[in-house]
């Protein structure tokens, strides 16, 4: 079940502008809570998978990015639609993603082998990670120093409140009953990222362009043809996907230029590039769970909510646990690739249909949606919705207003954070004691 719906999710994360990973991840929080660790992961998975091979469809048939990852496709895949050769870059963009996983899987298990025989995977060895992580995806975003700064001190303080376990953190509540299991990172969220990706969700008022089939021996023999740049876009995404706060992004561009580069008459509508830039997608979504595994370390705010619920589950992240998940369901994850890949070979004409053409009910639903989690996962939790949702307003109304601020340093920080102050503090006190 938890594959299943990880595809489907991926399906509408993928073919819907404005509904990424975190609207997902947030918007699915409550079912994520009633599955087990090795669902959650499941599903997780999926998702990443599915929604890189369907954010292809609406960049080569609309010429709009489903995924921020796709944008490589709006530019050559578009191009070739127009020129009649969609059927032709729907099924090599769909080939390349499943190359990209299988690479983006080898890779990962041999790293995190690699890894783990090398390192020693410690509380000093995980917050040195995190560190060094959070000033990456803080250098990655396109704010100033001084905006990003802001956002980490806001967080830290934001991570201060509440009622903790341990009294050695100054924790801060006032008293107040509402603020004891503290300030929610899925409201926030929910609001800053999901509410301001869906506001600035680009018109669907493209017109689609028409399919035409070809016949599917000639397909697979011409993708042969483009077997290396399938491979070196698989092997630069596994690497770009490692990188904090870009991952698939990081990855698709990489390959992208890397294959116009090489490409010597290279012009718009570039077979090679879009083939190179979509496998590494899918290549990037899969390495990009390397930190989260081994180190407990997210690098994407998708991945701080999936590890703010695998750590309230007291999951271990452990030097084994990219294999063991692997062992544990290869299966899965090698049917979740193939069955995305028939999905949106076969069906892309068709999927493209469900496209949105009225992005102010896209925004009205997503909203709705979001609004009725935020207080169900605080009326549930702590019995404190009403409060969730006058953060979840107060911080829609924020991002209305600051839309050029990237939120993803203050979630990220805000998430990790009870971590990160739990281990400062009790350093602290070791020092104290020595």
């Amino acid at each position: 079940m938890a594959a299943i719906l990880g595809i489907l999710s991926g399906m509408v994360a993928g073919l819907v502008p404005g509904i990424g990973m975190t609207t997902i991840v947030v918007s699915m929080y409550l079912m994520l809570l009633s599955f087990d660790t090795g669902q959650i992961l499941i599903f997780y998975f999926c998702l990443l998978a599915s929604s890189q091979y369907f954010g292809s469809i609406p960049a080569i048939f609309l010429g709009l990015a489903g995924e921020t990852s796709s944008n490589p496709a709006v530019t050559e895949g578009h191009a070739l639609a127009r020129a009649g050769q969609g059927a032709q870059a729907i099924w090599f963009t769909g080939v390349s993603s499943f190359v990209g996983s299988v690479v983006g899987l080898v890779f990962l298990l041999a790293a995190s082998t690699w890894l783990g025989n090398r390192m020693a995977l410690g509380t000093g060895t995980t917050l040195l990670i995190m560190l060094i992580v959070g000033v990456l995806v803080c250098v990655t975003t396109t704010n100033g120093w001084k905006t990003n700064l802001l956002l980490t001190v806001a967080a830290v303080i934001f991570a201060h409140v509440g009622v903790g376990n341990s009294s050695s953190i100054p924790y801060i509540n006032f008293g107040l009953p509402w603020l004891s299991s503290g300030v929610s990172y899925i409201a926030l969220s929910a609001a800053l990222i999901s509410v301001k990706e869906v506001i600035l969700t680009e018109s669907a008022e493209h017109s689609a362009i028409s399919y035409r089939a070809v016949e599917f021996r000639t397909l697979l023999i011409e993708s042969l043809k483009y077997r290396w740049c399938m491979l070196r876009g698989a092997l630069i995404g596994a690497v770009g996907g490692l990188v904090p706060g870009l991952t698939t992004i990081a990855s698709s561009h990489y390959a992208y230029t890397a294959e116009k580069m090489l490409s010597k008459n290279y012009q718009k509508g570039h077979m090679p590039s879009l083939i190179s830039s979509e496998g590494a997608n899918n290549s990037g979504a899969v390495t990009m769970l390397l930190p989260l595994l081994m180190f407990g370390v997210p690098i994407t705010l998708s991945e701080a909510i999936i590890f703010g619920i695998l750590d309230a589950k007291s999951w271990s992240f452990t030097a084994q646990a990219p294999l063991e998940l692997f062992l544990d369901h290869w299966y899965i994850m090698i049917a979740a690739n193939i069955l995305s890949l028939i999905l949106a070979i076969k069906f892309a004409p068709h999927l493209v249909k469900i496209f949105p053409k009225n992005k102010n009910t896209l925004r009205a639903v997503v909203f709705a949606i979001l609004l009725v989690i935020v207080y169900l996962a605080g009326d549930l939790g702590h019995g404190s919705g009403i409060f969730n949702v006058a953060i979840f307003l107060t911080a829609c109304a924020i991002a209305v207003v600051t839309p050029s601020v990237n939120y993803l340093p203050f979630i990220f920080w805000l998430v990790i954070g009870s971590v990160m102050i739990e281990t400062f503090y009790r350093y602290l006190q070791l020092l104290r004691i020595l």
